[in-house]
Parts: C-alpha cells; structure tokens; sequence
C-alpha cells in the first residue's frame, strides 16, 4: 500500500481510481494534438497548485452537534449544492456542522517550499509503483488539494467530536480520501446519490456513464441512495446490500410540487455528452409528432451544454428553446408532458406524477433499458403509445419512497443514536 509524506495512510488506490479511469476512458477518443493538449493543461494546472493554494475553508459549526456535512464540489453546479444542503437540512433543528471549500489565490514562500518538497517525495513514491508521466502528474495535483485541505481542518476542526461524516460522493478524490480517514478515526461515514448510478456494463467501451465508477470505488459505511433502481444496480456492482438505505429522491426534497401544463405542448429533456448521439435522434421524432398531432415543443439542454448545439435541428415552427436559467418548475409549468432518454429528471418528473415517455436507442447504451416504463424507439411509436397511455400507472421502484424527509432525517438520528 502506497504511503505518502504529509498525509495518513489509506487506500490510495481508491483516492486516484476515479480521476485516472476518468482520464484513461477519455484519452481512448483523443487525437494525439488532443492528447498533447490535455497533457500541457494538466501540468500547467499541477504546477499553478503547487504554487498557489486554491482553497480556503468556510465552517458552520456549534459545539454539541455530532454530525458533519463535508462538501467539496465535483462539478460548479447550484443544483447539487442545493441537493447537499437540502439533506443537511433534513436533521431536526439543523443540528450537524456544514464544512466547505471556497476558491482562492493565494501565495505563500513557506507553503510553496514545504510543497515542493513534499511533490518530491511523492513523485518517488509513484514512480517506484510504476505510474506513468501523465498519471504521476494527475495524482500529484489531487495530493497537493488533498494536503492542503487536510492542514486546514486539522487546524480549526476538532474531528473526533463527530459520529458521522456526510459526503456528497465518495467515489470523488477528495471525498474518498476524507471518508477513510474519519473511518481510520473510528467515526461513521455516508455518501449521497446525485444522480444516475448504473453496475458497470462490460460491453460499453470508452463512456464513463456506465463505467460503474460510484460502486467501484464506494468507501463509506453507507450508500444513501434515491430508489430500488438505484439500489439493485449497487448489488449488481457487488456492494454490500446492508450498507445501501433507499431513502428517496433527494432532489425531490424541499422542491414544490409540480404543476404540469395543460396546453398542447410536450417538452425534451436531452442527454449530456457521453450520450448525445441520442439528441438529435429525439429532436428529428419530436419535429414528426409535434407536426402530425399539432403539438408545440420546447427543448431542454443538459447544464453542461452551451444551449444551441441543436439550433439548426430544430423545426421552428412548432419548437424552441429553452432559456437556460429556466427552473425545471416552470419548465414542467409549460409543458403536458415530456420526452427523455437518459437525463435524471426522468425520476423526478415521475415521482411527481409527471407524463414521461423514455426514447430506448435499443442498446447497451440506454440507462433505462431494464425499466418497465413507457418507452419508444420510433416516431410511430411514440405515437401509438400518446394514444394508449395509462395516465393511472405507477412506477415503485423508481420513485421510491415519498416521505423523503422523514427517512433522512430518521436515518441520521439512528445513527448518532447508534453510537451513542
């Protein structure tokens, strides 16, 4: 087991296990000047960390509480941080500690020199276990985020007074590394679902999506996971079925209900990068059924999209776009139902009674291909199914359950009461 300088020991296997799968997976589809391109920027980055200390911390704290809510961002978005804190909030009379990293710059001679040194001794120790350049260079800017976040929370955060550690995904660097080392000190870890988790699907190469990174390298005592889809897929990941509570779609938690139009307009929700090919496909049948049953569309883009990827695809005369600062209530405020293929929102427009029917591409590719759920493949299909739906038809296993609060916060009061 690799030791580092500087930091406990732990699995540092699991630590790295997510960003170099990441890093491998996407390489496969590079061109060499991609490739050069991206090698130049992660040690551009490596060298700026070294340099500069990026992170400052930001405590929310009371004397007695025994719970601690750690967040580091994996991706810049509201969506999720609001999802964090609304199962934070969940605990009666908001009694845990919330800890977060805010962006800084900062420089300092003396952190710079003990970095320095501390990259060298790192370097040793990944070159003797055979890490490649690109690889050692990755690892080195996670340790150098690592050491630095770690030598604050020593400083102003007495850990041993919490019984449980909240993180938003254990399967993140900087969450793995954090969850063994409150293990290593005998306290209770959890890990939150955010999104679609999927067992990795052997026949699917070069997608992270279905790669099954969030069960492979799931380090917490528990997996709080959204439904009894989400829960099958971590079993079939090889997960320990007493360590996964369904406690419901946390992205449902302090959300309105949603108010579904009446008008006759139909809404899509595209897929994100790694499935995109289905997007133009949803489109080009929403145009045909929006022409045959004279209905109105609007489309709605993954956040990580610019928002006019498909502009030109798009038939003007019965669809348009969604503005990106759109909320997902008024979008479902527009709309009577909807279209999705692979998206999250598939869950939540269910779990509130929503009209949803899923495009299948009828591969490997399709997140949903297991569920029985309205689905098409065609523009004729879709529209026998519009005629033969059954609006009265539930769907359990996705939806979960729906006193959502109160699972979560008896989930946390168990637990402290556990250890107590």
């Amino acid at each position: 087991m690799m030791h580092f300088k500087g930091l406990y020991f732990c699995d540092f296997t699991k630590v790295f296990d997510w960003k170099l799968s990441i890093e491998e997976i996407e390489n496969k589809t590079r061109s060499k000047w991609e490739r050069f391109y991206k090698l130049l920027r992660s040690l551009s980055g490596l060298i700026l960390h070294l340099i500069y200390k990026y992170h400052t911390i930001e405590i929310h704290s009371r004397q007695d509480n025994k719970i601690l809510f750690l967040y580091n961002p994996v991706r810049d978005r509201k969506d999720i941080m609001k999802l964090f804190l609304d199962v934070a909030d969940t605990i009666e009379n908001k009694q845990y500690d919330f800890i977060k990293w805010n962006i800084i710059k900062a420089f300092s001679l003396k952190r710079f020199y003990k970095m320095s040194l501390l990259c060298f001794t790192w370097g040793i120790v990944l070159l003797k276990q055979k890490y490649l350049f690109k690889q050692t260079i990755l690892t080195l800017r996670i340790l150098l985020e690592i050491k630095d976040k770690q030598d604050e929370l020593e400083h102003l955060v007495n850990i041993n007074k919490y019984q449980l550690l909240v993180v938003l995904y254990d399967a993140y660097p900087i969450d793995n590394y954090f969850s063994q080392l409150f293990k290593l000190n005998g306290i209770k870890t959890a890990t939150l679902q955010h999104g679609v988790m999927l067992a990795p699907r052997k026949e699917i190469e070069n997608n992270i999506d279905f790669a099954g990174l969030e069960f492979k390298n799931f380090i917490s005592d528990y997996f709080l996971v959204w439904n009894q889809f989400t829960k099958n897929e971590a079993i079939k990941a090889g997960l320990d079925e007493n360590k996964i509570k369904v406690l419901g779609i946390a992205k449902c938690l302090n959300s309105q209900s949603m108010e579904f139009g009446s008008k006759k307009v139909f809404g899509i929700i595209l897929d994100g990068e790694y499935e995109k090919e289905n997007n133009s496909i949803m489109i080009d049948i929403a145009n045909i059924f929006a022409e045959k049953m004279n209905y109105g569309f609007i489309v709605r883009y993954h956040p990580n999209f610019k928002g006019n990827e498909y502009a030109n695809r798009i038939n003007n005369n019965h669809g348009k776009t969604c503005e990106k600062a759109t909320s997902l209530i008024e979008f479902f405020n527009e709309i009577s139902f909807c279209i999705i293929s692979n998206s999250t929102v598939l869950f939540e427009i269910l779990y509130w009674g929503g009209e949803v029917y899923h495009y299948s591409s009828l591969t490997p590719n399709d997140k949903f291909k297991d569920l029985n759920i309205p689905s098409f493949h065609t523009a004729d299909e879709l529209l026998n199914l519009f005629k033969t739906r059954n609006k009265k038809a539930t769907f359990p296993e996705i939806c979960g359950p729906k006193n959502i609060k109160e699972r979560y916060r008896r989930f946390f009061k168990e637990i402290v009461c556990k250890v107590v």
